[in-house]
């Protein structure tokens, strides 16, 4: 039976960081209201080339494969792309990203990409479960995540359908993660997982 892990940034401290600077409306995260990037869907008709996507570089160390990005976006480096196409292809999407500033022009030697994963699983076993579930559906709280694995037992890489922004790779995915030294990454077992952290 497959594990499942949360794929996370390590970041650390003094690490480059990056800032939204300009990008679409639709997947501004000031714009909470109509904000659709983490709702696992595709953004290619929103997204038009790096020129869209400007980030402002911070920090002064180079930075990882998997950087933090301050409003929360999910961006990968090519390197870390490669291993990720490697392993899916239609359950993800990657769109270039345009960087400024000093640090950026100084420490950056890789292109950068949003990434976007369209794939959501429910993986959830509401029985077994300890959660707190508003009126309208939607999960606020997971105090002790148990998995439901006839929902996801051939899935590679996943969204987390009770929380959408949330990642989920299964073992084969972080081993190829891992064996590729990707930086910036660490994995939180999915069986227990709580929420918020």
């Amino acid at each position: 039976m497959a594990e499942f892990y949360v794929l996370q940034q390590d970041h650390k401290e003094k690490e480059m960081s990056f800032v939204q600077y300009s990008i679409p409306e639709a997947i501004d995260s000031r714009k909470t209201e109509d904000n659709i990037s983490n709702d696992g869907k595709s953004l290619a008709e929103i997204i038009q080339g790096p020129e869209s996507l400007i980030f402002h570089a911070e920090h002064s160390q180079n930075p990882t494969d998997f950087p933090i990005s301050v409003s929360g976006h999910k961006i990968v480096s090519e390197k870390f792309k490669t291993v990720l196409e490697s392993i899916v292809t239609d359950e993800v999407e990657f769109f270039e990203v345009q960087l400024f500033g000093p640090v950026a022009n100084k420490n950056v030697t890789q292109k950068y990409y949003l990434i976007n994963l369209v794939k959501v699983c429910s993986a959830m076993d509401y029985e077994k479960s300890e959660y707190f579930q508003l009126s309208n559906g939607f999960v606020e709280e997971i105090d002790h995540f148990v998995i439901d694995h006839t929902k996801v037992e051939n899935e590679k890489i996943f969204r987390l359908g009770e929380v959408l922004h949330v990642l989920i790779v299964n073992d084969e995915t972080k081993e190829a993660i891992e064996a590729a030294s990707i930086s910036g990454v660490k994995f939180k077992p999915l069986e227990g997982y709580t929420y918020p952290f």
